[in-house]
């Protein structure tokens, strides 16, 4: 029975997983130069830690308890899944970058 719903679980998260990964992959093959491609990943990048600071400075003046910090941090973790999907679908395509290509 464990192997049952250990199954199915695994099936839903890679079904879900496809489908994010999917809806990118339009987006990752307009970055046809180094340069779109640097700002890209440097987008993904800023916005990963804007949250993160963002919720390091609302656990420190609201608590860890409070009702913004628990939003903060599902938007972070929602966000995390999307970077994910990005970054895999990046590096499926171009590979990883290179300094001498992107700086």
């Amino acid at each position: 029975m464990k192997i049952v719903i250990l199954l199915s679980i695994s099936f839903l998260l890679f079904s879900c997983k496809e489908e994010v990964v999917h809806n990118y992959q339009a987006e990752i093959d307009q970055l046809s130069t180094y340069v779109k491609q640097s700002e890209y990943l440097e987008k993904i990048y800023n916005l990963d830690q804007n949250i993160r600071i963002e919720g390091a400075d609302l656990l420190q003046k609201t608590g860890e308890k409070s009702i913004e910090y628990k939003n903060n941090r599902d938007s972070m973790m929602k966000l995390d899944v999307i970077n994910l999907a990005k970054i895999e679908t990046y590096l499926a395509k171009y590979g990883y970058p290179s300094l001498k290509n992107h700086t």
